[in-house]
């Protein structure tokens, strides 16, 4: 499984290695950094404009070499399958040197199909995770609150991959509620109407105001 945490949380995680470069024209503008870059990503759906979009492309060409980043990069192509499919953004204002096709496999269809499987995983989780930063739709948040509660009985104690997705289902949504005010307004709705988990990440986000980008 590639990824175990949110796709922002990972991001974040990348924050250290902040790399140098210069932004040429306007079309050529990029994230200055691995925190810029994730930061546009977790607010994309507050500015979905072309604009922004190029930013990011941009940035997934600039730091493409990064490992890390590459690592990540089935993340970067469901944020294109989103962000192409929920607002009709044209990837073709791309740089010529990012890889297009890396991205243009990820259907659109094929992807939310894979979504709407049933299954449940960390991976899955991380692309629920991307879907809502980028088109801030609350069923994504639905999605996760659920899978944090998937019952680990059926499991017979034994540690699976529901056991993994349910937990890092229940840490990034804990971790996203004290980050942004999105997932802490998601969380606040559900608390108010008896989660409990819900309430706990409530309590969290407030305890730890200074985790706020």
């Amino acid at each position: 499984m590639p990824f175990s945490s949110s796709p922002v949380v990972l991001l974040l995680t990348l924050g250290a290695l902040v790399l140098l470069g210069g932004c040429g024209a306007e079309r050529n503008v990029s994230a200055t950094s691995i925190d810029d870059l994730s930061r546009r990503l977790s607010t994309f759906h507050r500015q979905p404009t072309q604009d922004e979009f190029r930013v990011i492309l941009n940035s997934f060409n600039r730091f493409d070499s990064n490992p890390e980043m590459r690592a990540n990069a089935s993340l970067m192509a469901s944020f294109v399958v989103f962000a192409t499919g929920k607002y009709g953004l044209s990837i073709d204002d791309a740089p010529d040197s990012l890889p297009l096709s890396r991205f243009r496999t990820a259907d659109h269809m094929k992807f939310t199909a894979w979504l709407d499987d049933g299954s449940a995983s960390p991976a899955k989780n991380d692309v629920l995770w991307m879907a809502f930063f980028c088109t801030g739709e609350e069923h994504y948040l639905d999605r996760l609150m659920a899978v944090a509660f998937v019952d680990a009985s059926r499991t017979e104690g034994k540690s699976t991959v529901i056991d993994l997705a349910g937990s890092s289902a229940q840490w990034s949504y804990k971790s996203n509620a004290a980050q942004w005010p999105e997932v802490l307004r998601h969380a606040e709705r559900l608390a108010a109407g008896g989660n409990t988990f819900a309430a706990e990440c409530v309590a969290y986000a407030r305890e730890h105001p200074e985790k706020r980008p």
